[in-house]
């Protein structure tokens, strides 16, 4: 990942490039996976009473802040925001919006500044391969997962020491909205 500030007076860029383990993507408000990170890569516009101290021009100014991809890992691990800390209450809430995620997804979309060629227009697929699910609210709960069978394809659901084939069909009652079951890491 690529963190950035972007002077929007002189237009330079501070980047500090970092390692990751997982990508973290809001739920709230978000129709799914493709939507949060597109929101994730938007950037936000510091002005006002929050603007960048640019070095170049010697003053505070309005610069764009975010972050970018620039490369992905052989496995992509994405998590889910679901759990905030609410100001207005003082405590932990658990977000359960419904959150679609695809069985497979194009990445090549979201990575920055690819080089020109015939193999940056090739798609980017990342295979779902596992799907973490928190039941319960935000103090506890119950934890279980699905994984794909790499043989077969099919799903497999892990609960405790219940496991059970099951439907992809399953696997989508994760994307959350209903209940207190919904998905917060994906793999």
């Amino acid at each position: 990942l690529e963190n950035y500030v972007e002077c929007c007076t002189c237009g330079r860029v501070s980047v500090r490039s970092e390692r990751f383990l997982d990508v973290a993507v809001a739920v709230r408000g978000m129709a799914g996976l493709e939507a949060a990170l597109d929101e994730l890569l938007q950037g936000e516009r510091l002005e006002g009473s929050s603007q960048y101290r640019c070095e170049p021009c010697g003053a505070l100014v309005d610069a764009l802040k975010g972050v970018r991809i620039t490369s992905l890992p052989p496995v992509l691990s994405l998590q889910l925001r679901r759990f905030e800390f609410d100001l207005a209450s003082l405590r932990r809430v658990k977000v359960n919006d419904r959150f679609a995620f695809p069985p497979t997804i194009d990445m090549r979309p979201f990575l920055h500044r690819l080089p020109a060629s015939p193999a940056t227009a090739l798609p980017l697929p990342y295979r779902l391969s596992s799907v973490l699910v928190h039941s319960g609210g935000a103090l506890g709960g119950h934890y279980y997962s699905y994984s794909r069978n790499p043989a077969d394809g099919s799903w497999i659901k892990f609960d405790d020491t219940k496991i059970t084939v099951v439907e992809y069909s399953e696997v989508e009652g994760a994307f959350g909205g209903q209940g207190g079951a919904s998905a917060y890491m994906l793999v």
